[in-house]
């Protein structure tokens, strides 16, 4: 965790790789466990500016519906990926997880970086998410997990500006996946 304007994610081995580096890493990832395949349709959850989106559109040739809260960060997502928006592959789209009405069974694979943390309502988050995949569907999302009951006070010290955060630890995140149809693989 790297902090700066913004908090960025990053998978780094030795922590002396540039957030640039850990940024690619983190987003080859994602990828690598949402097994992408050619003609699918996905989507990604607060895509900031489509990065991820863009990768994967480029190397496995899909459709990506990108959904963000925040229209500082789709237009960025514009800006960047004018071409794969007006050929119709990446469809960017306003609003909030947790409130916005997914199409039924409409995606194979769903994906969100460095976001999970922001995301009040979990559960009903997943539920949504869950009802958009298809049977089979992978959702491949990362979250700052408790090790233990009682550790938040110091993480939602470090997030304040975020408000009070809403954390599990593993064994409840398990429990939570379990309640809203997802097996944790």
């Amino acid at each position: 965790l790297i902090w700066g304007e913004t908090i960025h994610w990053g998978l780094f081995d030795v922590g002396r790789e540039s957030l640039a580096d850990g940024a690619r890493r983190w987003a080859e990832r994602t990828l690598q466990l949402l097994g992408p395949e050619d003609g699918k349709t996905f989507i990604e959850i607060g895509c900031g500016p489509a990065t991820t989106a863009r990768r994967l559109i480029g190397e496995h040739r899909v459709t990506v519906d990108a959904i963000d809260i925040s229209e500082f960060q789709l237009t960025r997502a514009r800006s960047a990926n004018g071409d794969y928006i007006s050929d119709g592959r990446l469809r960017l789209l306003k609003g909030d997880i947790v409130e916005v009405t997914l199409p039924i069974a409409r995606y194979e694979g769903a994906y969100s970086e460095a976001v999970f943390f922001h995301v009040f309502a979990k559960e009903r988050c997943l539920r949504n998410v869950r009802r958009a995949l298809r049977p089979g569907g992978r959702f491949v999302f990362d979250d700052l997990i408790l090790k233990r009951l009682g550790d938040s006070s110091s993480l939602n010290q470090a997030f304040h500006r975020f408000g009070m955060l809403e954390l599990y630890t593993e064994e409840q995140y398990a429990e939570l996946l379990d309640r809203t149809g997802f097996l944790i693989v």
